[in-house]
């Protein structure tokens, strides 16, 4: 059938190769609307439709409806390919139609074309293997879809691909898209606004791509294959993407309010990307930013519940965010490579009270600022060859087990000017090392705990440290580092005044020879408030000629006060009898110096006792 410049408006149905009630019509059919023809059909519009329960064997219907860009098609209700058949509609131009179902068990396709517009007043239903494809048109529900659940609906197979199209939906139901296993989404330099959520099911893909925008209620995808946003524009509710294989995010622009990602495999990419976010959490998942801005109102959250992997870059990336948390043991967040982490709200967050997953920062700076927290099991600044910095001028930072500060060949500052930076009382902070350099810089009204401060080689720290012995809880004290026991290695400073406090303990290690060793220099006052303890162990020592001639300077102590108060402990080294104590080294300075003496080897001992019995007999007889 053809319309050619022609209108036809009908109340009844119109059937293109359709079954009949108890009958299964076989071959094919076609019409074609055209040269500015008009074509309204009140009711149902059937296009290669057959009989529910037909048998089988028989053959299919397939029905064609062509509209041309001058022409106009309306049906309240439009079944495309249903009942194992096949069904095909191509909208050229401005043709509107009222109602759409692609397939029942059957295969249907639409073609949109340039100026089209398709108007629906219920749901677009793209059924088993069917699809949808829209180039420069424009797909719209206006009105309420009364009882259906889904705006969109697509089953197992199912594709809806945009190209330079607008999907707008002033009213919709419950689900804007609903879409099953294996269907594929595609949206290509289009516009989708919809109110509704986006529900992805075993989605085999979901991209929007080059140019596209969109706006819906809320995004959550299950067993999906792939979530891609590409050089667009996502302003959303809520994302949830559980046990999503892949997802990307590149050249993009999103907006939304919890971006949650949960999957035991692959995992979440995002490149050359802003996000602007309420929260962020990533549960077992890979997770790689690159060269992007995250701006989170309240806290990101790596955590591990999920799975044992444990990839989790931000590279070049700015992130701010109230808080940021790592938990679980195989959580190893690395921040490098220029990236800045700023941590920062208007009131305090409030942290977890155990944390096991790792920090890494390398090349890379971490600030925290008035209400801003980090809570993480393991904070490790610096790395061979990379820098790092980190600076908190208020907010809270709970690192449980340990702190590393350029232990590992890095030149790191740690500066504490404000706020609160601690460990549990088991917990440690290292600065310094043999081949690193480290700083801790405590001013201002910033406060440092630990449970153990090691000062290793290179290792400084200015501001007051007080070692308050094991017995001690948590301080915060302005302007002070506090620790329950301190560790020395050498060739490290304490900057500021040490304090040390009735039944304190702490130790020294000394290795190496008179080159390999230098003593820790402390250059505030020391304070030794009553009887204390200092355990220093020379098993590592080296006793070279240097040092049995003038022996080896551990301490240089400034305007010291209470030494009598503090017990040395240590055992000899091999081969030697050493002696251990304060030397007045003038201008108020003094020297905690070690000094050595060869123990004779036994066969000289021997010889010795024989050549003093030689003697006595010799003068016997005389």
């Amino acid at each position: 059938m053809t319309l050619d410049n022609a209108q036809l408006t009908a109340s009844s149905m119109l059937f293109i190769a359709a079954t009949t009630s108890g009958t299964l019509a076989t071959g094919s059919a076609s019409v074609t609307v055209s040269n500015g023809s008009y074509l309204d059909i009140k009711s149902t519009v059937g296009i290669g439709v057959g009989q529910s329960g037909a048998a089988a064997g028989s053959t299919l219907q397939q029905g064609y409806l062509y509209v041309d860009a001058t022409s106009t098609f309306g049906g309240v209700l439009i079944n495309v390919g249903r009942y194992s058949t096949t069904g095909s509609i191509v909208l050229e131009g401005t043709s509107t139609t009222a109602g759409a179902t692609l397939n029942g068990h059957g295969t249907g396709y639409l073609t949109a074309g340039t100026n089209s517009q398709i108007l629906l007043d219920r749901t677009f239903s793209i059924g088993v293997n069917s699809a949808a494809t829209l180039s420069g048109a424009t797909l719209k529900i206006s009105t309420n879809p009364g009882s259906d659940a889904n705006s969109i609906s697509m089953s197992t197979g199912a594709n809806l691909t945009l190209y330079g199209s607008t999907i707008l939906f002033t009213y919709a139901a419950t689900n804007a898209i609903n879409s099953t296993s294996s269907s594929t989404i595609s949206f290509n330099n289009s516009q989708v606004s919809m109110s509704g959520n986006v529900l992805l099911n075993g989605t085999q893909y979901f991209g929007l791509n080059s140019g596209s925008q969109m706006t819906v209620s809320n995004i959550a995808a299950t067993n999906s294959a792939t979530f891609s946003v590409a050089g667009s524009s996502l302003s959303t509710g809520n994302i949830t993407l559980s046990s999503v294989a892949s997802t990307v995010i590149q050249n993009s622009s999103v907006n939304a309010g919890i971006l949650r990602v949960m999957t035991t495999s692959g995992g979440i990419t995002i490149t050359n990307s802003t996000l602007t976010l309420s929260t962020a959490t990533f549960d077992g998942t890979n997770v790689g930013i690159y060269n992007s801005t995250l701006s989170v109102a309240d806290r990101v959250w790596f955590r591990e519940s999920l799975g044992a992997l444990d990839n989790k870059t931000i590279s070049n990336t700015k992130l701010s965010a109230t808080a940021l948390e790592a938990t679980f043991t195989n959580t190893h967040v690395y921040v490098t490579d220029g990236s800045a982490v700023t941590l920062s709200a208007g009131s305090q967050a409030t942290l977890a009270t155990a944390y096991t997953g790792y920090i890494y920062a390398e090349n890379a700076a971490i600030t925290i600022e008035n209400g801003g927290a980090l809570g993480v099991g393991r904070l490790v600044l610096g790395d061979t060859g990379k820098t790092a910095s980190f600076n908190m001028t208020g907010g809270v930072a709970f690192v449980q087990a340990a702190a590393y500060v350029g232990t590992n060949g890095a030149y790191v500052n740690m500066n504490v000017s404000g706020g609160q930076f601690y460990t549990s009382a088991s917990g440690s902070i290292i600065i310094g090392g043999v081949d690193g350099h480290g700083r801790l810089n405590v001013s201002g009204t910033g406060s440092v705990y630990t449970g153990t401060l090691s000062l290793r080689e290179n290792g400084t720290v200015s501001g007051t440290l007080y070692v308050q012995g094991a017995s001690g809880t948590q301080q915060d004290v302005a302007g002070q580092t506090t620790v329950n026991y301190l560790e020395l290695r050498g060739n490290s400073m304490i900057a500021g005044d040490l304090k040390i406090a009735t039944n304190a303990a702490l130790s020294l290690v000394v290795s190496g020879n008179s080159t390999g060793f230098s003593a820790t220099n402390i250059y505030g006052n020391l304070a030794i408030e009553g009887a204390s303890t200092l355990d220093i162990d020379l098993s590592n020592l080296i006793v070279d000629a240097m040092i049995e001639q003038s022996g080896l300077v551990l301490l240089i102590a400034s305007n010291a006060s209470g030494l009598d108060d503090l017990s040395i402990n240590y055992t000899d080294p091999t081969g030697y009898t050493a002696t251990i104590a304060w030397v007045d080294a003038g201008g108020g300075v003094q020297n905690l110096l070690l000094t050595v003496q060869a123990i004779p080897e036994p066969a000289m001992a021997a010889r010795l006792m024989g050549l003093m019995s030689l003697l006595l007999v010799s003068r016997r007889r005389k």
